[in-house]
């Protein structure tokens, strides 16, 4: 599975600006629970910059992430929790003027048995808030459906 992630993140074209891929691996067993980690999966940044450096390292020091879980800086989980939470695609745009970074989150999909499973979820990060991530959510839908995986 970590070669189909790598390869979807070598493909993915970045626009211009600066930003970077991570994935966030569901180690839970359960097909309604989730436990996301950024550790030791792949990740991969273009142009990066100090903030997008910071807001990854941030992410390894949330350790593995639960369903339910309060991380240390007071947030209710972090914002890849969502995706897999909800089972859907997020987004963080410039129409938030609290937000810093645009982020996409789009959650991984396998089928196991006829069962869609949560495999993970693909995070972007944007160093600038974008209006809309629609392009970048269909490139990864495309990218995904290459490795026979869905969002």
């Amino acid at each position: 599975m970590q070669a189909k992630i790598e390869n979807i993140m070598n493909h993915f074209v970045f626009e211009g600006i600066p930003a970077s891929l991570q994935y966030w691996k569901n180690t839970s067993v359960g097909y309604y629970e989730w436990s996301l980690s950024v550790a030791g999966q792949p990740s991969i940044s273009y142009n990066d910059n100090e903030g997008l450096k910071l807001y990854r390292k941030t992410c390894l020091s949330y350790g593995e992430v639960r369903n339910g879980d309060v991380l240390p800086d007071g947030q209710p989980d972090c914002f890849a929790g969502l995706a897999a939470e909800t089972r859907v695609k997020h987004e963080r745009t410039n129409s938030d003027p609290t937000q810093f970074l645009g982020q996409l989150v789009v959650p991984v999909f396998r089928y196991q048995g006829g069962q869609k499973v949560l495999d993970g979820v693909i995070e972007l990060v944007t160093f600038y808030p974008k209006r809309s991530y629609a392009s970048e959510f269909n490139q990864i839908k495309g990218l995904l459906q290459a490795e026979n995986l869905h969002s």
